[in-house]
């Protein structure tokens, strides 16, 4: 059986198949109405194939996408209007089961053209109004724990009404889920750390520089960088050497250099960031001041003194400061109560890990040093450097669990 679903297929007893739109690596796209009022919308499947395995990940990659499009919505997504479990079909009187049960999902659909198929190279001011959309996007999702991991034009549709819609969270990695899973997409569209194993939210970052590049350009970012791997060779981190275009405004060559940095401690440190250097021009995560700067979860805290990182319950207190308390809610509790402490000392800040269940390390230049000398046992002081990275819990096959960027 080569889909699931077949023309004027019923899903839900809500929603009318018409016709299959596109055939993918992992999924098919259906176009489907809703009977009740009428509006198009999409339906995935995975794909159903004799391989038992593949056909494993494609069944997974797709429940994958439901669970994150269930926590999250926005303006500029497709978002999730239901999802069903499918044991078994029906076809000409033989029913057809299926293991693993597979899940289809149904989602908004969105009406336009993907910017891979767009007429590009556009100017500056286009560029700008779907960069912003894409990084307002981002900020959100980011806040959220969620890194998408494959921004690309193939991803980002243009609707009829001018609003984007990024698609395919499939492969997005959700606090640990999909935490190893290789994703790398031809173009140079894919962060060198994510290359080497690592993703963050700079990783993000790298890819909307590369989006922007190639609306800039009509050219696909590689061609602008030396050392970048055309085969997209796994496990390897390589730093490539980005040569921007000429005749762009100074504005965008700063936004294109502090996105497409080979170091990812070097980015833009949020989308958030990046969205108010494009308004403005203003960086305030490089500007001085008195402090330690810490990018999490989409946003930037100012610290003064000494603090303790712990987890909080409740989604309110996220991301709060309260005293020598930083609260992050976290609800799949890998981080502990008190997690780490950070503390100043002779004009240095010094990290600890207070004795934390799942531990913390270290990711610097691309290897993690792993700060944690078991549970209750708090462990030596570690000087902390500008562009490191805290993983409030680490695994070494699933990586950092969440991801904290320093800046001092």
């Amino acid at each position: 059986m080569s889909t699931i679903l077949f023309e004027n297929a019923r899903v839900g007893g809500r929603f009318l198949v018409k016709k299959k739109l596109a055939t993918g690596g992992m999924s098919h796209v259906w176009l489907a109405e809703d009977v009740a009022t009428g509006a198009p919308v999409v339906i995935k499947e995975p794909k159903i194939e004799a391989d038992q395995a593949a056909t494993r990940v494609y069944v997974e990659k797709l429940k994958h996408e439901v669970k994150v499009l269930r926590v999250f919505r926005h303006p500029y997504i497709a978002n999730l209007i239901d999802a069903y479990e499918v044991a078994s079909v029906k076809r000409g009187g033989t029913v057809v089961t299926f293991s693993p049960t597979p899940v289809i999902a149904v989602v908004e659909y969105a009406d336009g053209t993907p910017l891979s198929r767009y007429k590009v190279p556009v100017g500056e001011r286009e560029a700008v109004y779907i960069l912003r959309q894409l990084l307002e996007v981002l900020s959100n999702l980011h806040a959220m724990g969620i890194v998408h991991r494959d921004i690309k034009p193939h991803n980002i549709i243009l609707r009829r009404s001018g609003v984007i819609a990024l698609i395919d969270f499939g492969t997005s990695r959700y606090y640990y889920d999909r935490g190893v899973e290789y994703v790398a997409s031809p173009g140079g569209y894919t962060a060198p750390e994510q290359l080497a194993g690592f993703s963050f939210p700079q990783s993000d970052i790298w890819s909307v520089g590369a989006v922007a590049l190639y609306l800039l350009t009509g050219r696909e970012p590689w061609d602008f960088m030396t050392g970048y791997p055309r085969n997209l060779e796994f496990g390897k981190y390589v730093v490539p050497a980005v040569s921007l275009p000429k005749r762009l405004s100074d504005r965008m060559l700063y936004f294109l250099y502090y996105s497409l940095n080979p170091y990812y401690q070097y980015r833009f440190p949020t989308a958030s960031e990046a969205l108010y250097f494009l308004e403005t021009g203003r960086l305030p995560w490089l500007e001085s001041g008195d402090g330690l700067k810490l990018a999490i979860k989409g946003r930037v805290i100012k610290i003064y003194g000494r603090v303790v990182i712990g987890r909080t319950d409740d989604p309110r207190e996220d991301l709060m400061v309260e005293g020598e308390a930083l609260y992050i809610y976290d609800p799949e509790k890998y981080i502990s109560r008190r997690h780490v402490e950070i503390v100043p000392s002779s004009g240095n800040w010094f990290i600890r890990d207070l004795g934390s269940i799942n531990g913390t390390a270290i990711i610097r230049q691309g290897k993690a040093h792993l700060i944690w000398a078991g549970p209750q046992n708090p462990s030596p002081y570690f000087q902390l450097q500008s562009g490191d990275v805290i993983a409030l819990a680490y695994d070494e096959k699933k990586g950092p669990y969440l991801t904290i960027t320093v800046n001092i």
